[in-house]
């Protein structure tokens, strides 16, 4: 009878390692159980001690620290290269811890074959990815108090053509689909960045102002600003553009492709309030709180400015936590009224109870749940307990469904996130799905939920059939209802055909192939093709409070584009794109077409152009 495993708990959302132990165990959870190759045998391979990996793995005695995970990624893809979504334990911690030291890096090169490897042109993501982290490699190596810069500034010097092209290659592959290298692409800007300042901003700057998919360079922004904090020289330098950059949010989030993605007050959570001038206000505090107020957000973006605006109190302020307490309290009652909203009152109560729990308990953000008599409410948790009946190993369960519940019920956004994150690299990320679909099935009248739940659908990059299938149903779900005349369409329905659009693009747009991925791309798209041709077609994306359908369409057909079955015949996705580059109202939509109809498409081969090499 097999040895019953220890329970990996995560006992905190808030705390990398007990998300990154996690993702771990379930790596490891899979490989025993679909290839019987046991934690013994990986520990092994991977040059560590199987007692001292068990006691890693409970936060005991040894550190899952970026060696250790580079070297068990390592292992599990050579003893298991045909598990689709193996290893990226690298990756998610780079993404939760930051690019703290060499052995996070994504990729480790020695250093005598970068030079000559940053002269190779780039083909692929993968030689973009390698040769960042070979220079900041040797960037990191020289990064002493001793030398005093001297050696950054003679790589800089050296490099210095190589760094803007490198820049401007991870900038396409960061606005990508999400995927592990989208991320890392983020992140790798944000490290030359901290070497390169000006270059890096500059190019930052202008994708924020003019790339159609630049939102996505928020999270560089806040890469740069973690990196800057232990630098203080690179503090003066980051601290008046941030702002200025911050002081444009509400401007650029008009523009913005998906507004409510809130990737900016992910940024402003992680801004210290010494960043203020001695004697001034908290900008930063006075920003998310307006956005908390803002009854035109969503309810995405009410809830990460709400809680951001808490947690950054407990953490960086605890003088101000009673002024704090009170402009929440204040909020609390206005998200109560349900004159506010009546499309999304029950998201903006949810917030309401998890902001009073969060108070009452004074911790940073919810480890668990305060309980309120809603069918939603119900929905979510028999979801989450529908894990049970799926193939997950009992020592992973537990903290795959608590996972679950805070990619649906977390209002801290970046902590959502990091939970839809750990749950991709576990890699079990199939019984999830289902369980999201429970819940896109079961709840058919809060959007705010669907929209959660479509998100973390398109993230999880699960490219079946099946999924492919309930995003097709999901797509017409919202058809049928942005599509009635009569009475108005309310703003959360906008915003979940807008998600669904997304999802699409998030799932089936990222170019990496997967057994069945090209078969499940295809079907959605001739599943929603039609619908979303009359859509674009009788003009009803043509009004300001309908341009979010447009965008997201754009976005779908851009991402998903396939090369022409006949080179003289054009794709539906550039028969679409063209016209809406032709007769749309909302320069955001146009400025997309255009720039995709330009960079994407090969005229002559009807050959798709990847998006690595769609420089604007």
């Amino acid at each position: 009878m097999p040895r019953a495993r220890k329970v990996q708990d995560v006992g905190d959302i808030g705390d990398p390692s007990d998300l990154v132990a996690w993702a771990t165990a379930a790596q490891l959870a899979r490989l025993d159980e679909n290839c019987h190759i046991s934690n013994k045998t990986v520990a092994r391979a991977s040059g560590w001690d199987a007692g001292n990996l068990a006691t890693a793995l409970h936060g005991e005695r040894h550190r899952l620290d970026g060696e250790r995970l580079r070297r068990l990624d390592e292992a599990i893809c050579a003893l298991a290269p045909e598990v689709e979504n193996a290893g990226g334990l690298t990756s998610l911690s780079l993404r939760l811890r930051g690019l703290t030291d060499r052995t996070s890096l994504v990729a480790h090169v020695p250093c005598n074959w970068a030079p000559e490897m940053l002269l190779e042109p780039f083909r692929t993501e993968f030689d973009v990815l390698v040769q960042a982290s070979a220079l900041l490699t040797m960037f990191m190596a020289v990064d002493a108090p001793k030398l005093k810069g001297e050696g950054v500034r003679a790589i800089r010097q050296r490099y210095d053509e190589q760094i803007i092209e490198l820049i401007d290659r991870l900038i396409m592959i960061g606005a990508s689909p999400p995927t592990p290298r989208n991320t890392d692409a983020l992140a790798l800007v944000g490290g030359l960045a901290k070497y390169s300042f000006e270059p890096a901003k500059e190019r930052l700057h202008h994708a924020l102002h003019t790339q159609p998919l630049g939102f996505r360079m928020w999270r560089t922004v806040t890469a740069l600003v973690q990196l800057s904090k232990t630098n203080p020289d690179l503090v003066n330098r980051v601290k008046p553009w941030v702002r200025g950059l911050l002081n444009e949010a509400d401007r650029l989030r008009l523009a913005n492709v998906y507004p409510g993605r809130s990737l900016e007050l992910e940024l402003a959570i992680a801004i210290p309030p010494d960043w203020s001038p001695p004697g001034d206000e908290d900008w930063v505090y006075q920003l998310l709180l307006a956005r908390a107020r803002n009854t035109t957000a969503t309810v995405r973006e009410r809830g990460t400015a709400a809680h951001g605006l808490w947690q950054r109190t407990v953490a960086y302020d605890p003088d101000n936590i009673g002024k704090c307490k009170d402009e929440l309290g204040s909020l609390i009652r206005q998200l109560r009224s349900r004159d506010e909203r009546k499309d999304v009152a029950d998201g903006l109560q949810w917030i309401a109870a998890t902001l009073e729990h969060v108070i009452e308990k004074n911790v940073e953000f919810c480890n668990d749940w305060p309980e309120v008599d809603q069918p939603w409410f119900i929905t979510v948790n028999e979801a989450a307990d529908s894990l049970d009946h799926e193939f997950i190993p009992p020592h992973i369960q537990p903290a795959a469904k608590q996972l679950f519940r805070h990619v649906l019920l977390q209002n801290a956004g970046v902590e959502r996130r990091e939970a839809i994150d750990t749950l991709v690299a576990g890699g079990w990320i199939e019984p999830i799905a289902n369980a999201l679909q429970r819940v896109l099935t079961q709840e058919k009248n809060q959007a705010w939920i669907r929209i959660r739940a479509l998100f973390a659908l398109g993230f999880l990059q699960h490219r079946d059939l099946t999924v492919s299938q309930n995003l097709s149903t999901a797509f017409q779900e919202a058809y049928d209802k942005v599509s009635r005349k009569d009475p108005p369409v309310p703003p959360s329905e906008i915003s979940e055909m807008h998600a669904v659009l997304f999802a699409i693009g998030d799932c089936f747009g990222a170019e990496v192939r997967t057994r069945g991925s090209q078969k499940a791309k295809e079907q959605v798209r001739a599943n929603v093709m039609d619908n979303l041709s009359q859509l674009l077609s009788d003009d009803r994306t043509n009004t300001p409070e309908r341009y979010p359908i447009a965008r997201a369409a754009a976005y779908m057909l851009t991402v998903t584009a396939s090369d022409r079955p006949d080179p003289e015949e054009p794709d539906a996705s550039e028969e679409l794109l063209l016209r809406l580059s032709r007769y749309h109202g909302d320069r955001t939509t146009k400025s997309l077409c255009a720039w995709a109809l330009e960079h994407r498409f090969d005229s002559e081969s009807g050959k798709i152009h990847p998006l690595l090499h769609m420089i604007k």
